[in-house]
């Protein structure tokens, strides 16, 4: 049964996000797949403010037994993820170098500068885009130990402060002379933009923010249309951005997607478009953790069939990706409401016998 605090509109825009997000990772050769890509950007940073409007309870109070349990469902999510992706490295690696060794490449991975990347970046050691859990997670543990002395307009100062340093530092650091980039080795950099107090943090905040203040409730609110409308300006201007700054993770433009998109969630709670409100809700966890497995997968099996000489396959790559994570993602889903329902009969014939 669905929750009846459930916000609609926010599990359609994660149903979208989690699509862009295969998109970032898995496109086409083009100046097209550059826009989807850059595009596409809002992605991630939307899916931090959504965790952190979750964060405070229905009463707009976040407790320490919220805070316990959404940690242990991150840390129990990062470890079987991980876990998952350790067997898999291992098989890739196996089949695609028969010289590989385990034990070479475990020491060649856990190196000093690593070690300081994953703690202040959260660059995971081998697949990068695991650095959204254990950013989560960072943030998730820093935020509880300050969770009482931070006030509702704490949280919306913290949220401009940081997204303010983000820009000055990796998109107008020409302006400024911020250096972006701290050397931790010969051949290791750490990029300060991509910390996760600047990449994450931020959105996290935002997400409180909205949830904690009196926002929702405003009577004269912007209409749907307007709020839709500027977040497709963001994506126009990310373009722009793209074209003149290079490329970067988050630009002005992504921002201005994000803001848009949670104050419509906020405002318009009930607004959905079915399928996408079920692939946010129910999926785009299980999407964004398993895409890349499934492009690798899907890559080898081309390769082994020479199938990347067919222009039509090459075009449909992306898409026959989505499909299969997507694909994946269900029958995950479908096995664990299984697994309940038959662990619930188990337990009721039990209790029949007795």
């Amino acid at each position: 049964m669905k929750s009846v605090n459930r916000n609609h509109l926010i599990d359609t825009i994660k149903g979208i996000a989690c699509i862009g997000v295969v998109l970032i990772h898995y496109n086409w050769s083009n100046d097209i797949s550059i826009i989807i890509k850059t595009i596409s950007r809002f992605a991630v940073p939307f899916f931090f403010f959504v965790s952190g409007y979750y964060l405070p309870n229905s009463s707009k109070v976040i407790t320490s037994d919220n805070f316990k349990r959404k940690i242990k469902h991150i840390f129990d999510l990062a470890v079987k993820s991980a876990l998952v992706y350790a067997i898999f490295c291992i098989y890739w690696n196996s089949i695609m170098n028969s010289q590989w060794n385990l034990w070479t490449y475990t020491k060649s991975i856990f190196q000093p500068a690593g070690i300081v990347k994953f703690l202040l970046s959260s660059d995971p050691f081998v697949y990068a885009h695991f650095w959204y859990i254990i950013a989560l997670l960072a943030c998730y543990l820093i935020l509880y130990l300050v969770r009482d002395k931070i006030k509702p307009v704490g949280y919306l100062i913290g949220f401009l402060v940081l997204i303010v340093c983000y820009s000055l530092f990796a998109e107008f650091n020409f302006l400024t002379g911020w250096k972006n980039y701290v050397p931790l080795t010969e051949s290791a950099t750490l990029v300060v933009s991509n910390m996760f107090i600047f990449r994450a943090m931020p959105f996290l905040l935002w997400g409180v923010y909205l949830k904690k203040s009196t926002i929702a409730e405003w009577k004269q609110k912007p209409n749907l249309l307007l709020l839709l409308a500027i977040a497709v300006l963001g994506c126009v201007l990310v373009v722009f951005e793209e074209r003149h700054f290079g490329t970067i993770l988050m630009y002005v433009g992504t921002h201005i997607t994000v803001l848009a998109l949670s104050l419509a969630s906020v405002w318009y709670p009930d607004k959905k478009i079915g399928i996408l409100e079920y692939i946010g809700d129910k999926l785009s966890m299980y999407v964004y953790i398993y895409h890349i497995a499934v492009g690798k997968m899907w890559d080898l099996i081309a390769a082994k069939f020479r199938l990347w000489g067919n222009p039509t396959i090459n075009i449909i790559r992306p898409l026959l990706i989505l499909a299969g994570s997507l694909l994946f993602a269900q029958i995950l889903v479908s096995f664990q409401k299984w697994s309940r329902e038959s662990k619930k009969v188990s337990l009721q014939d039990k209790g029949v016998r007795k």
